[in-house]
C-alpha cells in the first residue's frame, strides 16, 4: 500500500500530464476558444501562446503566417511547436517580413520542429529570427533563411543552452558577428547536421560565432558552405569563428568560405574558421574528422593582409585531428595560420596541434600549405604536406609547403615529428619549408622531404634561424638553383643522421647551379652535419659546383658524413668551399668518406673563368678547409687520399693532378697548395679479424658482415691483416674476438696470409690489444669491436684443432672472396657498410 506521499504525488503527476495540451492553429481558423480541437483551430500563433499553458503544444496546419500577430513573439511559457503535418519544414512558413524577429525574446524552454523562420529582422539588437534571452531553445528540422540583426542574423543565445539538429541557415546577416547564429558563453548549445549556408558577417563569423569562457558548445557533421565575413573592414572566421572558449567540432565541413579584407587593406583572417584567444582564458577547441575545402581569406590579386585560408589560429588554444586541408588560399598560410594576437602572449600559453592530417594543394605568398608567426610554436605529429605553393613575383613568394618567421625576439620551437613534405613549391625560397630566426625540430624515421622545389632551397631554405634540428630526416628529389636539398644561410642549423638523395641544383648561369644537395650561404652561423650520407645528388647546370655541398659561408662542421656518387658539371662534384668565404672562416671534415663522385665536364688544366680552381671530388679555394680522418676514393682514377690532420691544399682533384699521385697532407704541411703535401704514407691495412667460437668455427654473422664491408672498398685498396680467435656477439653488430698466441697459432696465423689472394705486405707483429672499428651498415652503427690477446682463453690448439682452424679459415675467406664476387656482379648495394677511417692508424702494425 503506498504511502499517502506518494498518493499525493503520483495525483499531481497524473495532473500535470492531464494538463499538458495541444492547441491548434491554422490559416483559416479564429482566434476564438481555446484551441485544443483541430476542427477549431485558432487563427494567430499569438492568440495560441495566450491561452496556452506552460508545457503545452502548440500545432500548425500548413502555410504561411505572418503579420503582427504570428511574429515578434515574447515567450515566458514552457511550449512546443510543431507542423500538424510533419510533412517537411517548407509546408509551414512564419514569416517577419523583414521588419521585425519571428522570436523577439524567449525567457522560457523552447523547442520547435519541422517548419521556416523567414525574413526575421532585429536592427540594432539580437537575433534576426530568434533571441534566447535566457531559458533554452532547441529546433529540429527547421529552415532559418534571410534573418538578420546586429549580432546573430539567425539566432542569438544569450548565456543559455538549446540544440540545433538537422536544420539550415540560409542567407542570414549580422551587422557585427554570427552572421547565422551567435552564442555568447557561458552556454551549451548541440549542433548536429546543421547547414550554414551563404551566411554573412560584417564582423566575425559568417556562419556562427562562438564568444565567451566556459563554453561545452559542440558542431556535429555539419556543413559551413559559402559563408563570409568582412564589410569594408577586417574580419575572422568566414564560416565559424570561437573565441576564448573551448568548442569541439567533428566530421564537420567548411567549403568555399570567404573572409574578406578590404581592398589594400590587412588583418582578415580565417577564411573556413579561426580560432582565437579571448583575454582572460584559453580553453582548447578541437576539430576532429574536418574537411577545410576551397576557403580563402582574402586573394591574392585584391587585398595584402588576408590569413589562414582554411583555418586560423590566433593566440588561441586548438587541436586538429584525423582532418584534411585542400585548395584553400590567401595571402599568409594557405591552408592555415598560427599567428599571436598583440606583442603581449596570453597569460595562459596557447597550446595548438595537428595529429595525422592532410594539408594539400592549397595556395598563398608566404606559407602556402602553413604559415607560422613566432612565437607560438604548434606541434604536427604525422601530417602530411603535399602539392602546396608560395606563389608571388620577384623572390616575395617563400615557404610553399610551410614557412616560420620571426618579427621579434622570441623564436618558435614548432615541432614536427613523422611529417612528410612532398611536391610543395616555391617561385621563391623554400620549396618544402623556410625557417626564419627560429628553432624548429624535424625528427622521425619516417619523416621526408620528396619532390619539393624553388628557385633557393629546394626543400629547406634557413635564415638567421636558431639550433633548428633535422633528425633521421631524408631528402630526396627536391630542385632549386641552388641549394637542391637545403639552403641554410647563417643559421645554426643542425642536420643528424639524414639522407640526401638524388637532389638537383639545376640554375643556368654562373651564379647558381651550387650545392645539389646543400647550400651554405652568408658569412655567419655554424651548421652541423652529424652522420649525413649525400648520395648522389647533382649540381647539372650550366656551371654546376658543389654535388654534394657548396660552402660559401660559415663555419660548418661534417661529422662522419659520406659524399658518395654526387656530380657536378664543372667543380666539386661532392664538395666546394667558395672563394667567397673569408680566410679566418673554417670548414671541417672530420671522419667519414668521399666516395666516387663525379664531375661532367672535369677540366685538367684546373681552371675555371681564368680566376678560380676546378676541382675533381673536393675543390677549395682557399685553405679553408680541415679535413680529419676519413677517406676520399676517387675509382675513376685509382686515387686514395687520406689526411689525418689536415687537407689545406687548393683543389684536391684527381683531374688536376697525375692518376699516379699517391701523396698525402702531412700534420706538419703548410697550408697552401697540393704541392705541399708530399709526405708518403704508410702501407694501409685493412684489419680482418676472422672470430671463432667456442667448437672453433668462424662466426658466420661476423664474415657477413665484414664481407659486406670489403664489398664497399675497391679492390686495389684491399691489404688484409688477419687476426684469428674466439668471437662472442656481445649484440646485433658487436663482437668481442679474444686471440691466444700459446701453442703455435703465431705459425698457424702466419700460414692463413699465404692463402689466395692476401698478401704480408710488411712484418706484422701481435699487441695485447686493440680497438679495430665500428661497423655503420646504412645508418646503423654497432659498438667497437675490441681484439685482444687473452692468455685464458679457451683454444685447444692440438693438430686436430689446429687442422680445423685452417680449414675454417679457408673456408671463410673462399666465401668471403664468392661473396665479394657475387656482389660486385650484382652491382652496387644500397646497404653499403661505412666505417670511420681515423682508427687506421691503430691498425697498423
Amino acid at each position: 500500500c503506498a504511502s499517502p506521499l506518494m498518493r499525493v504525488l503520483l495525483l499531481l503527476a497524473l495532473v500535470g500530464l492531464a494538463a499538458a495540451t495541444t492547441r491548434y492553429v491554422a490559416t483559416t481558423g479564429a482566434d476564438s476558444g481555446t484551441c485544443d480541437d483541430q476542427a477549431s483551430p485558432c487563427l494567430s500563433l499569438s492568440f495560441a501562446i495566450q491561452v496556452a499553458s506552460t508545457t503545452d503544444t502548440i500545432s500548425l496546419g500548413d502555410g504561411t503566417y505572418t503579420g503582427d500577430k504570428n511574429v515578434n513573439l515574447t515567450i515566458t511559457k514552457d511550449l512546443t511547436f510543431v507542423s500538424t503535418s510533419g510533412t517537411g519544414p517548407e509546408t509551414v512558413i512564419i514569416d517577419a517580413a523583414g521588419t521585425v524577429p519571428v522570436f523577439a525574446s524567449i525567457t522560457s524552454v523552447v523547442s520547435i520542429s519541422t517548419m521556416t523562420l523567414k525574413n526575421g529582422n532585429n536592427a540594432g539588437n539580437w537575433g534576426g529570427c530568434v533571441y534566447v534571452q535566457s531559458g533554452r531553445f532547441d529546433a529540429s528540422s527547421v529552415v532559418f533563411d534571410s534573418c538578420s540583426s546586429d549580432h546573430g542574423g539567425g539566432v542569438f543565445y544569450d548565456l543559455t543552452a538549446g540544440t540545433i539538429a538537422d536544420s539550415q541557415f540560409l542567407n542570414c546577416k549580422s551587422a557585427n558577428d554570427g552572421g547565422a547564429v551567435s552564442v555568447k558563453s557561458p552556454a551549451n548549445v548541440a549542433f548536429t547536421n546543421v547547414q550554414f549556408v551563404n551566411n554573412t558577417a560584417a564582423g566575425s563569423g559568417g556562419g556562427a560565432a562562438i564568444i565567451g569562457s566556459g563554453n561545452s558548445t559542440t558542431f556535429d557533421s555539419c556543413h559551413f558552405t559559402m559563408n563570409s565575413c568582412g564589410s569594408g573592414s577586417a574580419c575572422t572566421g568566414g564560416g565559424l569563428f570561437i573565441q576564448g572558449v573551448g568548442v569541439t567540432v567533428t566530421k564537420s565541413f567548411f567549403t568555399m568560405n570567404i573572409a574578406n579584407a578590404p581592398q589594400g587593406g590587412d588583418g582578415s583572417a580565417g577564411g573556413g574558421a579561426a580560432v582565437t584567444y579571448g583575454g582572460t582564458t584559453s580553453s582548447q577547441s578541437t576539430f576532429t574528422s574536418c574537411s577545410f575545402d576551397s576557403n580563402q581569406a582574402a586573394t591574392l590579386s585584391g587585398a595584402t593582409g588576408g590569413r589562414g585560408g582554411g583555418l586560423a589560429v590566433l593566440d588561441g588554444s586548438v587541436g586538429v585531428t584525423l582532418s584534411t586541408f585542400t585548395n584553400n588560399n590567401a595571402n599568409s598560410g594557405g591552408a592555415l595560420v598560427f599567428a599571436p594576437t598583440s606583442s603581449s602572449p596570453p597569460a595562459v600559453p596557447p597550446m595548438a596541434s595537428l595529429h595525422t592530417c592532410n594539408i594539400s594543394s592549397n595556395t598563398a605568398l608566404l606559407g602556402g600549405g602553413i604559415y607560422i608567426i613566432a612565437p607560438l610554436s604548434p606541434y604536427f605529429y604525422l601530417v602530411t604536406i603535399h602539392n602546396n605553393h608560395a606563389v608571388g613575383a620577384n623572390d616575395d613568394a617563400h615557404g610553399g609547403g610551410v614557412s616560420v618567421v620571426n618579427p621579434g625576439a622570441n623564436p618558435s620551437t614548432a615541432k614536427f615529428t613523422e611529417c612528410t613534405f612532398d611536391s610543395n613549391d616555391s617561385q621563391g625560397y623554400g620549396g618544402g619549408i623556410v625557417i626564419h630566426k627560429s628553432a624548429l625540430v624535424i625528427e622521425g624515421s619516417s619523416a621526408f622531404f620528396k619532390g619539393n622545389s624553388a628557385q633557393k632551397g629546394g626543400a629547406v631554405y634557413t635564415l638567421d634561424s636558431d639550433t633548428s634540428t633535422f633528425t633521421g630526416v631524408k631528402f630526396y628529389q627536391n630542385t632549386a638553383a641552388q641549394g637542391g636539398g637545403a639552403w641554410v644561410d647563417s643559421s645554426h642549423t643542425e642536420f643528424d643522421a639524414c639522407h640526401f638523395n638524388n637532389n638537383f641544383a639545376t640554375g643556368d648561369d654562373m651564379f647558381t647551379s651550387q650545392g645539389g644537395a646543400l647550400y651554405i650561404g652568408s658569412s655567419d652561423g655554424a651548421p652541423v652535419f652529424n652522420s649525413v650520407y649525400f648520395e648522389a645528388n647533382h649540381a647539372n647546370g650550366v656551371n654546376g659546383a658543389g654535388g654534394g655541398a657548396y660552402v660559401s659561408g660559415g663555419y660548418p662542421n661534417f661529422t662522419i658524413c659520406t659524399f658518395e656518387q654526387n656530380t657536378a658539371m664543372v667543380e666539386g662534384a661532392a664538395l666546394t668551399v667558395a672563394s667567397t668565404l673569408g680566410h679566418s672562416k673554417m670548414v671541417t671534415l672530420s671522419g667519414g668518406a668521399i666516395l666516387n663522385n663525379q664531375l661532367f665536364k672535369p677540366n685538367p688544366t684546373g681552371v675555371y673563368n681564368g680566376t678560380g680552381y676546378i676541382g675533381g671530388q673536393v675543390s677549395s679555394e682557399f685553405p679553408v678547409l680541415t679535413f680529419s680522418g676519413g677517406i676520399i676514393v676517387d675509382e675513376a682514377c685509382d686515387l686514395i687520399r687520406r689526411c689525418d690532420q689536415c687537407l689545406n691544399n687548393h683543389h684536391h682533384s684527381c683531374q688536376a693532378r697525375p692518376t699516379d699521385d699517391l701523396s698525402f697532407c702531412a700534420p706538419t704541411a703548410t697550408p697552401g697548395f697540393a704541392s705541399n703535401c708530399t709526405a708518403p704514407p704508410e702501407a694501409q691495412k685493412i684489419v680482418f679479424v676472422l672470430g671463432m667460437d667456442e667448437n672453433n668455427f668462424v662466426g658466420t654473422d661476423f664474415i657477413s658482415a665484414v664481407a659486406l664491408y670489403l664489398n664497399s672498398i675497391p679492390d686495389y685498396l684491399l691489404k688484409i691483416v688477419i687476426v684469428v680467435g674466439r668471437a662472442e656477439k656481445l649484440g646485433d653488430d658487436t663482437f668481442e674476438v679474444s686471440t691466444s698466441l700459446a701453442g703455435g697459432l703465431q705459425s698457424e696465423y702466419d700460414q692463413l696470409l699465404a692463402i689466395g689472394e692476401l698478401s704480408k705486405t710488411q712484418d706484422i707483429s701481435f699487441v695485447d690489444e686493440f680497438d679495430v672499428r665500428e661497423i655503420r651498415v646504412g645508418s646503423q652503427t654497432s659498438g667497437p669491436i675490441t681484439v685482444r690477446d687473452d692468455e685464458n682463453a679457451k683454444h685447444p690448439l692440438g693438430p686436430g684443432a689446429i687442422a680445423g682452424i685452417t680449414i675454417a679459415v679457408v673456408l671463410s675467406v673462399m666465401a668471403i672472396a664468392f661473396f665479394i664476387w657475387w656482389r660486385s656482379s650484382k652491382g652496387p648495394s644500397g646497404g653499403v657498410l661505412r666505417a670511420p677511417a681515423d682508427n687506421y692508424s691503430s691498425m697498423n702494425a
